[in-house]
């Protein structure tokens, strides 16, 4: 089976941020964050002013930095990795992507390069609010957009066929 989309640059952004939530990457960035909150009130109290002022300062600017650092690191990292994206794809425009299932693999072309893996690298498929996303390990990530089928029929086909093969036959979808 095979479709065909333009896939847009926010959609490979997606796959990316998922990618690097698998890794530990997106943990990784918030936990450095709050580990240098300590720093922030270190050179409050010390450096501005080291009485009962500093550190009631001190604590308010380490309490307003660990939360804004904790609402906002995930738009930062996407916005870094849109950022990298524009750069290696050379666009920031929707470009012509095919997923193709076969027997044997599971296969993503664009921009004239392609991807594929066979069925027993699949170690999870995950149904989510806007793809069906199949996971690899150690890590990797096809991420198939919802948007893309015809209607409701053709994606639960789809969905059926990859559930019944990936793993090398193996249940691999969440109970």
């Amino acid at each position: 089976m095979r479709i065909t989309c333009d896939s847009t640059i926010e959609e490979s952004v997606e796959a990316n941020y998922r990618l690097a939530e698998m890794v530990g990457s997106v943990k990784r960035v918030l936990w450095t964050g709050l580990l240098m909150a300590p720093l922030i009130f270190l050179f409050t109290w010390l450096v501005i002013d080291s009485s009962t002022y500093g550190i009631v300062l001190g604590t308010g600017a380490t309490l307003a930095f660990a939360l804004y650092h904790v609402k906002s690191h995930g738009r930062m990292i996407r916005k870094q990795l849109r950022r990298m994206l524009v750069k290696s794809m050379g666009t920031d425009q929707p470009v012509e992507t095919e997923f193709e299932v076969t027997e044997g693999r599971v296969a993503v072309r664009r921009m004239g390069q392609e991807f594929s893996t066979g069925w027993e690298g699949i170690v999870l498929v995950e149904e989510r609010e806007d793809a069906l996303e199949l996971l690899m390990e150690p890590a990797g990530i096809v991420r198939i957009p919802r948007r893309i089928f015809r209607d409701p029929d053709e994606y639960a086909a789809w969905k059926s066929w990859i559930e019944e093969r990936a793993g090398g036959g193996r249940p691999v979808s969440p109970a």
